[in-house]
């Protein structure tokens, strides 16, 4: 039974801007933007807007959360445009 369970919970990480989301390889399970409407893409990187795409450019919507079932080798760097809160739920 508990072998078989899907583990949905992680870390939080808030954002109210461009910058570092998580410094190493890990999962994400998404990310909820509690104010604002800011665009959002997201790399696999640990320190700058570069490497791999993880998710291009989107518009997000304030009080929505965002399913995002994600691995990523390097780091979670996001680039943020816009007034937002944003958590991001990574392990």
């Amino acid at each position: 039974k508990g072998k078989d369970m899907i583990n949905e919970a992680g870390g939080v990480k808030r954002v109210t801007e461009t910058g570092v989301v998580r410094n190493m390889s890990g999962k994400m399970l998404g990310f909820f933007v509690a104010s604002g409407t800011p665009t959002v893409k997201l790399w696999d990187n640990a320190s700058a807007g570069s490497g791999t795409v993880l998710m291009n450019t989107m518009q997000t919507v304030a009080a929505t959360w965002y399913a995002f079932p994600a691995s990523y080798a390097n780091g979670v760097y996001a680039t943020v445009s816009g007034a937002g809160d944003i958590s991001f739920i990574v392990s």
